[in-house]
């Protein structure tokens, strides 16, 4: 009799260890990873609006140059957007005759010419923890132009899937339109 007493009290007893340790990864996954969905085509083609992307918090993940960033805080005015990062604290920035300049030196790209520079009609120095996100659809995206460099505190995540880093794994969500 006393030993199914503590057959049950040691079967309860892992059960409860088990559960506890699943909350426990639970909470830090939560806390440091997340799914995003992209809406909009300021990502395009990227990303395309309706997919979900993993993103890590950027206490486990620094952001880095051309990394994706979700950003939301005072400067984006609340709103969440999902913006490529183009150029880190310290570095100066201006757009001229449709291309990107970084500390003095073009960056190439595989995007059409910017049409609107923006707040980069004139050099910009960031200052030490400021960073210039821009959508990879340049041409049709609110992005730092629009509402000036992000601080890091706004920077949320960094998206894990990076196309440019041939990191395939993001899921694509199929729009369903009801009547």
């Amino acid at each position: 009799m006393v030993e199914k007493t503590r057959t049950r009290w040691g079967n309860a007893w892992k059960w409860i260890i088990i559960v506890l340790f699943a909350a426990g990864l639970i909470l830090i996954a939560r806390r440091y990873i997340t799914l995003v969905a992209v809406t909009g085509e300021s990502m395009d083609p990227t990303y395309k609006n309706g997919e979900l992307v993993i993103g890590v918090s950027p206490d486990i993940r620094y952001p880095e140059l051309r990394q994706v960033a979700v950003v939301k805080g005072e400067s984006t005015k609340g709103q969440t957007l999902i913006k490529r990062i183009v150029a880190l604290p310290g570095d100066t920035i201006v757009i001229e005759n449709g291309y990107f300049y970084r500390n003095g030196k073009k960056v190439e790209e595989k995007y059409p010419l910017i049409e609107d520079s923006g707040i980069l009609n004139m050099a910009l120095k960031l200052g030490s923890d400021e960073y210039f996100v821009l959508g990879d659809n340049r041409n049709s995206s609110m992005d730092s132009r629009t509402f000036g460099p992000v601080k890091k505190e706004d920077i949320r995540y960094i998206v894990t899937d990076n196309r440019e880093e041939k990191m395939y794994h993001s899921f694509y969500i199929n729009r369903i339109d009801y009547e």
